[in-house]
C-alpha cells in the first residue's frame, strides 16, 4: 500500500511540476504581441486557473461525500 500512495498520490504532483516547467518555457518563447500570449493573457485575466482548480476540489468534495467521509479542505466549508 505504501507504493501504491507513493506512486498515486506522488507522481501527479512531480508530473504537475514538469508540466508546468514546460509551460513557463513555451510561454517564454511566445511573440510579443502574438495570437498564443494573447490568448493566455485572456485565460489569465479570466481567473481559469482558479476555477480550474475549485471545480476539481468541489468534484473531490462530491465523492468524499458519496462515501460518507467528512470534507477537508474543499469548497464546502
Amino acid at each position: 500500500m505504501d507504493a501504491t500512495t507513493a506512486v498515486a498520490g506522488s507522481t501527479p504532483a512531480m508530473f504537475s511540476v514538469i508540466v508546468d516547467a514546460m509551460i513557463d518555457a513555451a510561454v517564454a518563447g511566445t511573440s510579443p504581441e502574438g495570437c498564443t500570449i494573447g490568448g493566455l493573457m485572456v485565460t489569465e485575466e479570466a481567473g481559469l486557473r482558479g476555477y480550474v482548480g475549485k471545480a476539481l476540489r468541489e468534484a473531490v468534495t462530491i465523492a468524499r461525500l458519496m462515501d460518507g467521509t467528512r470534507p477537508v479542505n474543499d469548497t464546502r466549508e
